[in-house]
């Protein structure tokens, strides 16, 4: 299904989004795939010689892929963490192709840096975590996300007009129902939009 993909966009290192295994099948098929790692982690890739183009992903630094321009930002898994070099070790990234604006962010927890980047982009649409951080997730170093409260209550902040909820399945211990963030919004933010996406769903977004 993703053969021929233009660019693959990852977050950070940890394996449910950097899983070497299935990029290095999307990669044979793929072979003009531009990779778009932070910067401290395009070693996980470079070091294979099957991977022609990897691009490090700075904060702030736009980069041109398959039609979009992608800014990477600052993401906090739980807080801002840095390289020796002072590059981000987790990054979300905003998008614009044909005028729509996306935004995604990876594994975040809400900050006022965040709000505010987010804000100054507008974004159109923006997928966002929902499965959430706990004391008991915490002592087998799971490393959190927003929970469905903070994602619907950071999308109505910053004005977006369309939110995905992801990452809530992946994991039986690290998941969240779905439900509980589409109650939550119908209760407080009934005019506020949302898509909840299956697996291998072609969703089409008219601005």
């Amino acid at each position: 299904m993703l053969k021929g993909a233009g660019a693959v966009l990852v977050t950070h290192h940890h394996d449910d989004h950097l899983d070497l295994e299935t990029l290095s099948r999307l990669n044979k098929v793929s072979p003009e795939t531009k990779w778009i790692v932070p910067a401290p982690h395009t070693d996980m890739l470079t070091g294979s010689p099957s991977f022609q183009k990897v691009i490090g992903a700075v904060s702030g630094k736009p980069i041109k892929a398959a039609g979009f321009t992608i800014l990477p930002v600052a993401a906090a898994h739980t807080e801002y963490e840095n390289d020796d070099k002072g590059n981000d070790l987790y990054l979300g990234y905003f998008l614009i192709c044909n005028g729509v604006r996306l935004y995604h962010s990876g594994d975040n927890v809400v900050t006022d840096e965040l709000l505010k980047a987010v804000c100054a982009f507008h974004p159109d649409v923006a997928f966002l975590p929902i499965n959430g951080i706990d004391y008991f997730r915490t002592k087998r170093n799971i490393v959190g996300n927003m929970t469905f409260r903070e994602s619907a209550d950071f999308g109505h902040a910053a004005g977006i007009d369309l939110i995905v909820p992801v990452h809530y399945d992946l994991f039986p211990n690290n998941r969240d129902n779905p439900v509980y963030f589409v109650d939550y919004l119908s209760r407080h933010y009934p005019s506020q939009k949302f898509h909840m996406m299956v697996p291998g769903e072609r969703f089409v977004y008219v601005k």
